[in-house]
């Protein structure tokens, strides 16, 4: 298996009353796929960098409502003979390439989906969480991140 560059990015956010640690938010630099350059991913998010929650609770990647429909319509999510698009998860100016197989969905039905999927808030879920080893440094006030998939897709797909 090959690693990628370590990232190393500090937590963001408490709770207002507490002061504890209630999510492990960080803030990203985007997501990289064919055409993301025309694509607003701020969506009314301030400043250069999104925020993002990385959250293992949750199978999916929820991206901005734009980002979404951009990144699905490179491919027909619902035909199992169309294979997505490459995406990378940019954060600290490193690519985190998401691998084809954690981004096709199949119900128990049979019927197939995407999964990234549309939101107002960005959620680095399972989908994410795959490709990458993850480090809570909840102490340390961050998260370290290092990719699995340099490759960002499988041969296999």
């Amino acid at each position: 298996m090959t690693y990628g560059q370590v990232v190393e990015t500090p937590l963001k956010g408490r709770d207002m009353v507490t002061g504890q640690r209630t999510e492990y938010l960080i803030e990203i630099d985007g997501f990289e796929f064919p055409g993301s350059s025309t694509v607003d991913m701020r969506q009314g998010q301030e400043g250069s960098k999104l925020r993002a929650l990385v959250d293992s609770g949750t199978s999916v990647m929820l991206v901005p409502p734009a980002v979404a429909k951009a990144y699905n319509a490179g491919w027909n999510p619902s035909d199992p003979g169309s294979v997505p698009p490459t995406l990378n998860v940019v954060i600290g100016g490193v690519k985190f390439p998401i691998d084809v197989r954690d981004i096709k969905l199949k119900s128990a039905s049979g019927r197939m989906s995407s999964a990234v999927m549309p939101s107002s808030r960005i959620i680095l879920g399972d989908t994410f969480m795959r490709n990458v080893v993850s480090v809570f440094a909840v102490t340390d006030e961050k998260m370290r991140f290092v990719s699995t998939n340099a490759e960002g897709r499988s041969p296999n797909a």
